[in-house]
């Protein structure tokens, strides 16, 4: 009986969440422009080129189910950066929603979660990090525009002059090898990538540090002047996938 009591309830809602959907689907959708970067596991160019990846999976999967004609670009973080905030109907993934970015874009939906950690090369010097007001101490690794690199620079946190640019982890790990670089920031994921595809052993590096400050969430994002009208359409499509999935398990 509460069963049944509980279906009459959730019927109007089921319906209402239904006709939401279908209209989704007859919306105008315009082509969007996803930029992304070399980013695993989030987001992987394969040998082939086929991008994959935990990010790609999930945004490929509701833009699919929405009929929404999409293109994916793969180009250096900061390029991407760069691309959608002056191109229209242009979209990023995966960023991480920090403080300092809150107001510059609109967030659609979250991708996944991640830890950070600051690495060392275990054979190099001393490295002692308590506070990240210690980073300035050492030479540090930094990809341009990722959220690591925004935070410690926005926040005074490092020396410009001390600061080795890279565009991928195993640039990073190959500078550390070779006493270039001191300290590099890096997510536990990726940095578990970067090994599996080097020639590197993790047990060659260590964590200085818990870089608590970049535990966040990653998003598939647009900037603020993105329309909105096409932001909400967008974000419903993310929701009407979730509650097709709840409602098709078993």
């Amino acid at each position: 009986m509460k069963y049944y009591i509980l279906f009459i309830l959730l019927f109007p809602i089921n319906l209402l969440a239904q006709d939401h959907c279908s209209s989704i689907l007859k919306a105008k959708k315009p082509l969007l422009t996803l930029y992304t970067e070399h980013w695993p596991p989030y987001q992987r160019v394969e040998d082939n080129g086929h991008l994959s990846g935990i990010s790609v999976a999930k945004i490929e999967q509701v833009l699919t189910a929405a009929q929404w004609p999409y293109k994916m670009k793969v180009v250096p973080w900061a390029r991407a950066m760069h691309n959608v905030q002056n191109e229209p109907n242009s979209f990023i993934f995966s960023l991480a929603r920090f403080p300092e970015r809150e107001n510059k874009f609109q967030w659609l939906v979250p991708l996944a979660e991640v830890k950070s950690k600051i690495l060392r090369l275990n054979d190099a010097k001393e490295i002692t990090i308590n506070t990240l007001d210690d980073v300035k101490k050492y030479r540090i690794i930094l990809k341009r525009g990722e959220a690591s690199s925004t935070l410690l620079i926005d926040n005074k946190l490092v020396d410009k002059d001390n600061v080795i640019w890279v565009s991928h982890s195993s640039q990073a790990l190959k500078l550390l090898s070779i006493g270039r670089g001191d300290i590099y920031p890096e997510t536990v994921n990726s940095f578990d990538e970067a090994i599996n595809s080097s020639n590197f052993h993790g047990s060659q590096f260590s964590s200085v540090y818990n870089f608590t400050a970049l535990d966040v969430t990653l998003y598939l994002a647009t900037v603020k002047t993105t329309n909105k009208s096409l932001v909400d359409n967008l974000s419903k499509a993310f929701q009407c996938e979730s509650f097709a999935l709840v409602n098709n398990q078993d």
